[in-house]
């Protein structure tokens, strides 16, 4: 994962090291996520890179000279794309360097790092996120070859094992609890506040 100076780091947050709201700002919804993948693959400490952004993480996987630090990279990131000092999340942020990033991309990718042990929707979020990339050409060979390994190791997860069965959401989770405590209920009413994604996705069949 190294070549001559450059090496491949990753420098994010997720719900296991910050709470939502403390997310929120950071987030790159799907609709400029484009133009920052093409931003931050025109900083000059960026060799090629992808960024990937749900509303449970925000990662950035990039190939950048050995001696620069990460944080301070995606510090320089939000300065210019939203005019935001992250100076004070720097304690929420991790890195990974090295075969750590693949490491830990195979783990996002196979829906372990998820809240919902083998959550599905990551794969589609993850496919766009390398899309994006691919299309602001900002990923280059090694994230070409980082993202599609970790297709292939999420495939091969669900295939040989049984991480894909039950509730692989968290909106799927949500309406199976909410099942299980409305089963005693006769034709229940139920409304769902929101306006996100897992909003949208739920699905609620009444228990008979």
């Amino acid at each position: 994962m190294k070549t001559g100076n450059w090496t491949l780091v990753l420098c994010g947050l997720s719900h296991k090291t910050s709470t939502l709201e403390q997310r929120e700002p950071l987030q790159l919804g799907s609709e400029n996520l484009a133009e920052a993948n093409a931003l931050f693959g025109t900083l000059a400490e960026v060799m090629e890179s992808a960024i990937v952004s749900t509303c449970n993480r925000g990662e950035f996987y990039f190939v950048t000279g050995r001696k620069n630090d990460p944080f301070d990279v995606v510090s320089t990131f939000y300065k210019k794309f939203r005019d935001l000092d992250i100076a004070p999340y720097r304690e929420l942020f991790y890195t990974r360097k090295g075969r750590h990033v693949a490491d830990h991309l195979f783990r996002v990718a196979a829906g372990i790092d998820s809240m919902v042990l083998g959550e599905n929707q990551i794969m589609g979020q993850l496919k766009d996120a390398y899309s994006s990339s691919c299309a602001v050409k900002s990923a280059g060979k090694i994230i070409h070859r980082l993202f599609h390994q970790s297709f292939r190791v999420a495939k091969r997860v669900r295939t040989d094992t049984v991480i894909g069965k039950g509730a692989c959401s968290v909106s799927t989770a949500a309406v199976e609890m909410l099942k299980s405590r409305l089963r005693e209920r006769s034709n229940p009413t139920v409304l769902f506040v929101g306006v996100n994604q897992t909003i949208a996705m739920v699905w609620f069949t009444p228990t008979k």
